[in-house]
Parts: C-alpha cells; sequence; structure tokens
C-alpha cells in the first residue's frame, strides 16, 4: 500500500506483533539522546510504523530527517541495526554523533 503523507510517500508492509513503546517515551529518547524537542512532518509517523515492525519504504526529500527515522527505532528497540547509504561522509558524522551521546554504534 502507498499512502501519501506530508509530501512524501510510505509504502506500508505487513504488522507484526512487537513491543508497544508510547508516543511521551519516544519524544523523551528523541530529546535525550538527539536534543530536538519535537519531530518533523512525518517521522513520528514512519518511526510508530516501524517499532510495529512494519516493512516500509519512506521516500522524503533532502532534509526531511531520515535518520532519525532509523536510527530512533533501532535505540528503542535494543535491536542491531546495519543501515546502507551511499553517502559515506554523512554516515561517519552519524556515527560520530551517536557515539558522542553514549551510544554504541
Amino acid at each position: 500500500m502507498l499512502v501519501p503523507l506530508g509530501g512524501f510517500f510510505l509504502s506500508i508492509g505487513v504488522e507484526k506483533k512487537s513491543k508497544s513503546f508510547s508516543e511521551n517515551f519516544i519524544n523523551q529518547k528523541l530529546k535525550q539522546v538527539f536534543g530536538y524537542t519535537s519531530f518533523r512532518d512525518g517521522q513520528l509517523e514512519i518511526i510508530g510504523l516501524i517499532l510495529k515492525q512494519n516493512s516500509i519504504l519512506a521516500v522524503m526529500p533532502t532534509g526531511a530527517g531520515k535518520s532519525i527515522c532509523y536510527q530512533l527505532p533501532a535505540l528503542l528497540m535494543q535491536n542491531r541495526t546495519v543501515v546502507v547509504s551511499p553517502l559515506v561522509a554523512l554516515m561517519n558524522d552519524q556515527v560520530e554523533g551517536l557515539r558522542s551521546q553514549g551510544v554504541k554504534a
């Protein structure tokens, strides 16, 4: 299913059983780890779908905050996460930033 969401699209797969996280808890982690007080358009919806273990493809423009959409769920679920990106410099910056916050990356 392809769903338009705030200027980008989500492709949503089948939901699996998973642990539930409150929106308040997710917002607290966003502030604690990344220093942000709110999400950008669509981020919370994408994160919520990932936390429900949906298979999802989110197509977002540059600067829309894609990184938070996969980094935050990985922190909350405490699973190993492999991210493949063609932008090596961006990956290095993100890993360095996470490590500076005490996240094993």
